[in-house]
């Protein structure tokens, strides 16, 4: 480990802005995609095998 601006870090790591090492690309509109109705798990319903909880994406984008 080394010292940093940001405290220490590992050896050979460096600091900087994320926008130098990735880009931000945006592929599609979720307002523009049709409404889908998808299935997922918390993990603790998973872990437990009970089933699912179904939610339309538009209501799930809305909320975000």
């Amino acid at each position: 480990m080394v010292e940093s601006e940001l405290g220490m870090i590992p050896k050979g790591w460096n600091v900087s802005e994320l926008k130098e090492i990735a880009t931000l690309e945006k592929t599609f509109n979720p307002k523009k995609v049709e409404p889908l109705n998808v299935a997922h798990f918390s993990l603790p319903a998973f872990d437990q095998q009970e089933y699912p909880i179904t939610e339309n994406s538009e209501q799930r984008v809305k909320i975000l």
